[in-house]
């Protein structure tokens, strides 16, 4: 009905498993091929993410960050790109109660910064295991995007206290730059130590 309208089919549930056929009576097998976007929470699971974004097809899948309770609310931008890298498509933010000025800045800055690179994010290929990381920060808290030669790698860091990185990219890298500030970065073989501070990320870009 929605596409001989001309408008958008979106539906928002959660991710494909029994739990969502069985709470919301959806089954994305079923209702993937008819959307043009999908909404999901809840989580980070990443067998579920995989197996939703398997039945959305070509549809992009935007991940959910939904918080219940009393008190204000909101998430940090580590939390924000986090939510963005695992579903791919967006992230959608909801709370039962008040927000503050807070959740826009952090919405802001992840914001800015995938205005920035969105061309690698979106045709780029993730590349993780070209980048050691060790220090503080773990793997997990690692994402890189290969485009041509076009390198380009986030880190974020969900704890309370900053966080040292220490990073090792391919010999062959040049140019490594500190999206956020342009400031140079060493080059291969020196290895790059960065500090992600407590809830937020940071972006660095380089030629392969």
């Amino acid at each position: 009905i929605c596409h001989k309208q001309g408008l958008e089919m979106t539906v928002y549930s959660g991710y494909e498993c029994e739990d969502t056929h069985m709470l919301y009576g959806v089954d994305w097998h079923k209702l993937g091929p008819q959307v043009d976007k999908g909404y999901c929470g809840y989580g980070l699971n990443p067998a579920l993410i995989a197996e939703t974004k398997v039945c959305l097809g070509q549809a992009p899948l935007i991940g959910g960050l939904l918080t219940k309770g009393e008190r204000l609310q909101g998430h940090t931008p580590a939390q924000i790109l986090q939510q963005l890298l695992a579903c791919g498509g967006g992230v959608l933010v909801w709370y039962q109660a008040g927000w503050d000025a807070g959740l826009l800045q952090s919405v802001a800055k992840v914001t800015k910064m995938v205005a920035g690179c969105e061309d690698i994010l979106t045709a780029g290929q993730r590349c993780d295991t070209l980048v050691t990381i060790g220090g503080g920060l773990k793997a997990g808290n690692l994402a890189a995007f290969r485009l041509d030669n076009r390198l380009l790698v986030l880190l974020w860091n969900n704890s309370g206290n900053p966080c040292e990185a220490r990073l090792k990219f391919p010999e062959k890298a040049v140019g490594l730059t500190e999206f956020a500030t342009g400031r140079q970065l060493p080059v291969p073989p020196t290895e790059t130590v960065v500090t992600v501070p407590a809830g937020e990320f940071v972006v660095i870009t380089a030629k392969l």
